[in-house]
């Protein structure tokens, strides 16, 4: 009787799989940053459209909204422009967006002490209609491309107003020392000027204020809030992990979260509009994990146990710095 043959399937390699999926993946969370952007701003057909005024070039729109070398030829193309030297005041000029991410106006990620006053939040009978920024490396940088509208010296120092067509405005505040004027096509991630120890940016869009952090952060969607101390892993404070996080670091109030790290990684920063009257202006960073945070959930640092089981546990939208591990950037 002969011996049968053993037979072995071939296995495929999934690695191509895998990287067409992670791929795919990628393209549909750059799509869904871009249109959240382009909701925000209005231009979810891909285009800015910009009100031609006295002085401006085809040349200077071109490269303050990044088009490269053949820019001048798309624009006359796409808006039927035959001479671009005849440009005609109040017309309106067609521009294709390529490049939706905004820069932060200092140059940092906006993290937990950065936010000195968030959107929204009152100091006696004023109301912020921006976010005020520590300044730490004194340069002001353009968030958002356009042309310099309004140039403005106030005590506090110079106001600049960026006009980035769509009726968005971004407005800079407590410029010392101004790097462009009145009429300046900028691109995004300019300096624009120097700044005093904190800035203010304020985002305008069809004559309302917006709060600017949307700029940045991408939504999670809604998540249940809750609230612990170190106390409550069981270990004493002769146990040499008692306050330490599963980052490593020790937790701080006002900064640090717990989360699922299947959900959002440790080290991730993300914003939650309901703390923006916090110290933090509602910024935060994961750097710990719990036993029942699995899913949906945040559990905020306290560093007082009567403060902890003081705040209730609620729901609230969570979103994530644009360009974080979870969204593959």
């Amino acid at each position: 009787m002969e011996k049968a043959e053993t037979v072995v399937p071939n296995i495929p390699d999934l690695s191509e799989y895998r990287r067409i999926a992670e791929q795919t993946l990628e393209r549909f969370r750059r799509l869904v940053r871009s249109y959240e952007i382009s909701r925000i701003l209005g231009i979810e057909d891909g285009y800015v459209y910009v009100t031609i005024r006295r002085g401006d070039t085809l040349a200077e729109i071109s490269s303050a909204y990044g088009l490269g070398e053949n820019g001048v030829e798309v624009l006359m193309r796409l808006n039927g422009i035959e001479d671009p030297r005849r440009l005609r005041v109040g017309s309106i000029v067609k521009v294709p967006v390529k490049d939706l991410e905004p820069v932060f106006p200092v140059a940092s990620k906006p993290l937990p002490g950065l936010i000195l006053s968030g959107f929204g939040t009152r100091s006696g009978s004023t109301v912020n209609i921006g976010v005020t920024i520590k300044n730490p490396s004194k340069n002001v940088y353009a968030v958002l491309p356009g042309r310099v509208i309004r140039f403005e010296k106030t005590s506090n120092g110079y106001i600049v107003e960026i006009d980035s067509g769509n009726n968005v405005i971004s407005v800079y505040k407590g410029i010392i020392l101004s790097a462009v004027k009145e009429g300046q096509w900028v691109a995004r991630g300019e300096v624009i000027g120097y700044g005093a120890d904190r800035v203010t940016f304020e985002l305008w869009v069809e004559g309302e204020p917006k709060d600017p952090m949307f700029l940045f952060f991408s939504s999670l969607g809604e998540f249940e809030v809750s609230f612990y101390t170190e106390w409550e892993d069981g270990k004493l404070p002769e146990h040499p992990a008692f306050r330490v996080t599963r980052s490593g670091k020790i937790p701080k109030l006002w900064k640090t979260i717990a989360a699922d790290p299947t959900i959002i990684p440790i080290g991730s920063i993300v914003y939650i509009p309901d703390f923006r009257d916090k110290p933090n202006g509602g910024i935060f960073v994961v750097e710990d994990i719990g036993a029942v945070i699995k899913g949906k959930k945040i559990d905020i640092y306290m560093d007082s146990v009567l403060e902890a089981l003081h705040n209730r546990r609620f729901k609230t939208r969570v979103f994530i710095l644009r360009g974080s591990a979870i969204e593959g950037g």
